[in-house]
């Protein structure tokens, strides 16, 4: 089985219509619609698992990076079968973890913990020449609220100062990770490759993608209007929508495609 993955031929790019990006979020909400609990199941235990490891310290939010790829694999691979008319069940959020792809979703996992670790590294030495290690330290062990105090005021500006750094750094990461759970878990590619192409497949389709992120917003904003209540929902058509975007792009997209 994994040699068959292996030689998988890469997947060509669709590139797709601005509008798409609305249509993306119609599509998250026709899978939750038909299957809310599963979806708010998968959603909630996948919060509370980055929850219980951000809690166990910096090992922790190691793990959490490591694992996120899995996981969204997993979520992909629900949708998937649901899209396909198979019945949604809570134990695919697991799906990652078996089989071949386990490995090559791993390694995804280890580029993630490596890639965010660079953009840490680029902010620490900043601070390091700014105002040496002492204060590197003493920025790490305080409160994010005593920034503005005399001995961090330095701080906090060199932090102010790299916060396009940090959002482009951070937006990259995001391009090269979108579509790369599903490229490995479903299409067959290396983790590389499959980083690559995820990054190439953002630029192709930046129309649809800002729109679609642009929504995410508005909704953000509305989901957490009533006591965050409203998320419940979002992040179920979230995951739906994230795999609207794969399915389009790299995926059976003219076969799933609901009828207007």
């Amino acid at each position: 089985m994994e040699n068959v993955r292996s030689t998988l031929p890469e997947p060509s790019i669709r590139h797709v219509d601005a509008g798409r990006g609305m249509q993306w979020w119609s599509d998250g909400w026709r899978l939750f619609a038909a299957s809310p609990g599963a979806w708010i199941a998968i959603v909630v235990v996948w919060l509370l698992i980055n929850v219980a490891l951000t809690q166990a310290g910096w090992i922790g939010n190691i793990a959490s990076m490591i694992l996120t790829p899995i996981l969204a694999a997993g979520v992909l691979l629900g949708a998937h079968a649901q899209d396909h008319g198979e019945p949604l069940k809570f134990e695919q959020l697991f799906a990652g973890f078996g089989g071949s792809r386990f490995q090559p979703l791993l390694m995804l996992g280890l580029f993630n913990l490596a890639l965010t670790l660079v953009v840490a590294a680029i902010v620490a030495g900043a601070i390091v020449a700014v105002v040496g290690t002492a204060g590197l330290m003493q920025f790490f062990a305080t409160d994010m609220l005593d920034l503005a105090s005399t001995d961090l005021t330095a701080v906090a500006l060199v932090v102010l100062a790299l916060s396009p750094i940090l959002l482009i750094g951070f937006a990259l990461i995001g391009m090269a990770f979108w579509f790369a759970p599903g490229l490995v878990a479903v299409n067959g590619i290396a983790p590389q490759a499959a980083l690559w192409l995820s990054f190439r497949a953002n630029l192709t389709n930046i129309g649809a993608m800002l729109i679609y992120g642009m929504l995410l917003i508005v909704f953000a904003l509305l989901a957490s209007i009533p006591l965050g209540l409203g998320w419940f929902v979002l992040g179920p058509m979230m995951a739906g929508s994230w795999y609207a975007t794969w399915r389009d792009v790299f995926g059976d997209a003219a076969e799933n495609r609901p009828s207007p």
